[in-house]
């Protein structure tokens, strides 16, 4: 029954993840914005998370869309007037760890998104 309502409510997410892929990051790049009283947020937090459940629940493999997201979402906790964790890092720390064998490699996207070199 759950799993029903969680695919209705990501459906339309195949037209991000595949614009995403494209190069077209314009829905989920970070974009501070802000808001009088409650400091910097960042205008596309949610859509990423959307997409972030949507590699998820898809189990969607692929790792240097998934350490981009992670960039995005690091820039994210850099600048927002309230920077908690949050559950798109948690979900794309999770989905990162499945690539964890390529990870200790120095040219990967997420040391790419980390700044290591």
């Amino acid at each position: 029954m759950y799993q029903e309502i969680i695919r209705e409510m990501l459906a339309g997410q195949a037209k991000t993840l595949e614009n995403a892929r494209s190069g077209d990051f314009s829905e989920v790049c970070w974009d501070a914005e802000r808001v009088p009283g409650d400091g910097t947020r960042d205008k596309h937090y949610t859509a990423r998370l959307r997409l972030a459940c949507y590699l998820l629940f898809w189990q969607v493999q692929d790792e240097r869309l998934t350490a981009d997201l992670f960039g995005e979402e690091l820039k994210d906790r850099e600048t927002n007037s309230f920077q908690g964790i949050g559950t798109s890092l948690e979900i794309l720390t999770f989905l990162l760890s499945h690539f964890k064998h390529r990870l200790t490699m120095v040219n990967t996207p997420l040391n790419r998104a980390l700044g290591v070199r």
